[in-house]
């Protein structure tokens, strides 16, 4: 997805002011669809009209003091005016740093920070706006925990449900894939299902393979996720520092073992061919290498691709029951297993 050079360059303080105002609002719309900014809008507006024509009470006899009740205490307003400068800095700070791309694709990785802020607001003015009633208690609190109708997302009916930002579009808005997933929250009933259902992810599928089929010791390729495969299978990685790597000669004169930096020895190479050799581990050109060097290489596992893990990014995320509420990737191709059967001594 994105290159080590790629994400410092999305990454880089804005040097033209102008690019900041539709990054801000992409972020707004961002923390607009996973926290209840909407709601908390409406909710302050409604707050503002129905305090400006409130009539004042009668002056009472020998009244000290204003004539008419402070809505907010003291410290309720300064939890206001905090809360708001926060969310506003944070905005302002993923706006000067993060480009538009970076913030539709992971900007939702720093939304969750919002989170708690946001349902302290939204608990606040919905105990302001229902005050003794019970009735608006309850449909408040109905309104905001199981619709989105506090969320930007019914109220972005016109947008098209993508996976990915449209280069043209100025901003762009994140839509479940169905309408009913856009009123009410259903990733909540999802959630709840995934709890008993088993969803291993492509990683999961690997490491149960190579722990099935691999010799403790083999060197095994991959071009992705190849961390989460070592922590759970155990298995050396080879072809990790490649002479193209700035430490590759501090690195050498460290006395590592070979296979950290070839392919000589490997006995599993797993292809995630979805991503392209984001550090260098070209699977495709290893593979051709082999095969002119007369290596036997046998294709002995087609795994489907789910692209990413279950992530924190609710817009990324995979339910075991109903897959992703969000619109997500089609026609993925599958990551590949392959086992090298080197010659007698000319491998592991």
């Amino acid at each position: 997805m994105v290159s080590r050079a790629g994400y410092g360059e999305n990454s880089t303080i804005v040097g033209d002011l102008g690019q900041s105002v539709p990054r801000f609002l992409q972020f707004c719309i961002e923390c607009a669809s996973v926290t209840p900014l909407v709601g908390v809008i409406i909710l302050l507006a409604f707050i503002a009209v129905r305090r400006r024509f409130q009539p004042p009470p009668a002056p009472a006899r020998r009244r000290r003091g204003p004539t008419r009740a402070t809505l907010f205490t003291p410290e309720e307003r300064s939890f206001l005016v905090v809360t708001l400068a926060i969310g506003l800095a944070y905005a302002m700070t993923m706006a000067l740093t993060q480009s538009r791309d970076m913030i539709w694709a992971v900007g939702a990785r720093y939304t969750p920070a919002l989170i708690p802020f946001s349902m302290m607001l939204a608990g606040l003015l919905i105990a302001k706006v229902g005050g003794p009633s019970r009735r608006r208690w309850v449909a408040l609190m109905l309104l905001f925990g199981f619709t989105r109708f506090a969320q930007i997302t019914p109220w972005a009916f016109w947008a098209d449900p993508v996976p990915l930002r449209d280069p043209g579009d100025l901003v762009a808005v994140h839509e479940p894939t169905l309408a009913l997933a856009r009123i009410l929250r259903t990733q909540q009933i999802a959630y709840v299902q995934s709890l008993a259902r088993p969803n291993p992810g492509v990683i999961a599928r690997i490491c149960e393979f190579l722990t099935a089929n691999a010799a403790p010791g083999d060197i095994v390729i991959t071009n992705y996720d190849w961390e989460a495969v070592y922590f759970h299978t155990g298995l050396p990685q080879g072809m990790k520092v490649l002479p193209s790597f700035p430490i590759y000669d501090a690195v050498r004169d460290h006395d590592l073992p070979r296979y950290v930096f070839s392919a000589d020895g490997a006995r599993w190479i797993v292809w995630r061919r979805v991503w392209a050799p984001v550090w260098g581990q070209d699977c495709e050109a290893i593979l051709r290498r082999f095969a002119a060097a007369g290596i036997p290489v046998r294709l002995v596992a087609s795994i489907p691709e789910t692209l990413y893990e279950n992530r924190e990014n609710v817009h990324f995320r995979r339910f075991g029951a109903e897959g992703y509420i969000f619109p997500w990737f089609e026609n993925l191709p599958d990551a590949l297993i392959f086992r090298v059967d080197w010659p007698q001594g000319g491998g592991s």
